[in-house]
């Protein structure tokens, strides 16, 4: 594989992928944790106004299930901890590619062909340590 195709085939797509995932974690933990913003101030602000009534308790009981719920499925799904994850993969993924393109940094005493060595060294290096941190993160999750 030359360099192109690596830039292009490996490290492009790696970046589109974090990049992706990062977006759809990002999003899921927003829409998540808004959601849980805003049951937390419907029972807060119904439950002194709904009294005791049971009508009213089952709503105020359905809403903190909710809750509940929602927390359950941030600390299982663990968007944040993936969003950070893979948007910090991202940045280090660009970072080493703008290193290799301009020559710069590890790669500016280098003659081409040992550029291209680190450079995969490199990148395989980061997606190496994000898929790990991936597991560390799924298999705290599974064992708990």
């Amino acid at each position: 594989m030359d360099k192109e195709e690596y830039l292009k085939d490996r490290v492009a797509e790696e970046r589109r992928y974090f990049s992706s995932a990062a977006k759809k974690n990002k999003k899921r933990y927003t829409a998540v944790s808004i959601i849980r913003l805003l049951v937390s101030l419907l029972i807060t602000v119904l439950s002194p106004v709904l009294g005791d009534f049971s009508v009213n308790s089952i709503v105020i009981s359905v809403l903190g299930a909710i809750i509940t719920f929602l927390d359950g499925l941030m600390f299982l799904k663990k968007y944040n901890e993936c969003w950070v994850n893979y948007r910090i993969t991202n940045e280090k993924l660009k970072e080493e590619e703008y290193y290799f393109k301009t020559k710069s940094e590890k790669y500016f005493h280098l003659d081409e062909e040992e550029q291209l060595d680190v450079f995969v060294q490199n990148i395989e290096s980061i997606i190496k340590s994000t898929n790990q941190n991936w597991k560390k993160i799924n298999l705290k999750k599974e064992s708990r």
